[in-house]
């Protein structure tokens, strides 16, 4: 499972907590190669929505809207 992130900011901004955006911050990542290649982020993207689905289950008809948003962002 994954979607970490986006449980932690969900739970960050139910109890009002603030959230502080620093640009000057650098975070460093290792990526592997393998992690740079169409089947991983289609299975990494598969995995994401599986555990959305998991923990937000009516959550579906948002997803979807988000999704048309970014396909015609990137049309």
């Amino acid at each position: 499972m994954s979607y970490e992130e986006t449980e932690f900011l969900k739970r960050a901004v139910d109890v009002d907590a603030r959230i502080v955006f620093k640009g000057d911050i650098k975070v460093y990542h290792k990526l592997y190669s393998n992690r740079l290649t169409m089947p991983y982020l289609l299975r990494r993207a598969r995995y994401d929505g599986v555990s959305e689905h998991i923990m937000y289950p009516k959550s579906i008809k948002k997803t979807l809207e988000c999704l048309k948003r970014i396909m015609i962002f990137f049309d």
